[in-house]
């Protein structure tokens, strides 16, 4: 396996039916027996990988290269079942909506968001967002996708009902990092770097086919600089590690 390429903080994908974790490297994919921990196959490909996404419903990889192109490949030959032209670049790690059969992959170098219908593997919407989008959420709640746009500072806010960009939501004048969906608040929140301080989204329409009236509605200041936050979905705590070497967390509902 060779050396991890950790773009967007998302190298592996699991097969939990088959216990498998599948991980991508600079050219190559390794699948991994989890029963085992041994490394059972290596998928040796053209371009130097950015992006990987399972699909557990069809047992199908679904690998993006560097020059925007997806191959598809059936995660049981291992065999190319055909390949996918994004029509972007800069194009780095999407995310998986399984119940809507779409993947959704950020391409940074035209500002424009590349919908995949995995039930028909072809491409079925480009959406433009904001600019240099890096990372994608997905909300199942809402049915809808959340993009960072690094340089424009926003959020733009993906409908997979009709395939649109429904709303564009200014974070802050800091550089933008991350989102995370809190779907049982129907909050998001960003975390600027390299300044110390994330920002709480919140949705304030009850209604769950609408993703509209997303308000920023706290700033909250931490004493060092973050890096990649985690959420506890059951308790829905934020963690967020520092350079100070401490951990904070930070609780929606206290």
């Amino acid at each position: 396996m060779d050396a991890l390429f950790n773009e967007n903080d998302s190298v592996g994908q699991l097969d939990a039916v088959r216990n498998r974790l599948y991980v991508f490297g600079q050219t190559t994919i390794s699948v991994i027996d989890l029963t085992t921990l041994s490394v059972t196959k290596e998928i040796t490909m053209s371009a130097r990988l950015t992006g990987l996404n399972f699909v557990s419903k069809t047992n199908t990889l679904y690998a993006l290269d560097e020059d925007g192109v997806v191959t598809v490949i059936n995660a049981s030959t291992y065999a190319t079942i055909t390949t996918i032209a994004t029509g972007g670049s800069g194009s780095v790690q999407g995310v998986y909506a399984a119940d809507r059969d779409f993947i959704l992959i950020p391409n940074a170098g035209e500002n424009t968001v590349t919908v995949i219908a995995t039930n028909i593997n072809s491409v079925a919407a480009t959406l433009t967002v904001g600019n240099s989008p890096r990372d994608l959420i997905y909300n199942y709640l809402k049915k809808a996708v959340y993009v960072s746009n690094f340089e424009s500072k926003t959020i733009s806010i993906i409908s997979l009902y009709d395939l649109s960009v429904v709303e564009n939501v200014s974070v802050n004048d800091q550089l933008f990092y991350r989102v995370i969906p809190i779907n049982l608040t129907e909050r998001v929140y960003s975390l600027a770097f390299p300044k110390t301080s994330f920002q709480v989204i919140a949705d304030t329409n009850s209604d769950p086919t609408q993703t509209s009236c997303n308000v920023v509605i706290q700033t909250i200041d931490i004493p060092a600089i973050g890096r990649q936050p985690f959420l506890n979905t059951i308790t829905d705590k934020l963690y967020i590690p520092a350079d100070d070497g401490k951990l904070y967390v930070y609780d929606p509902g206290a």
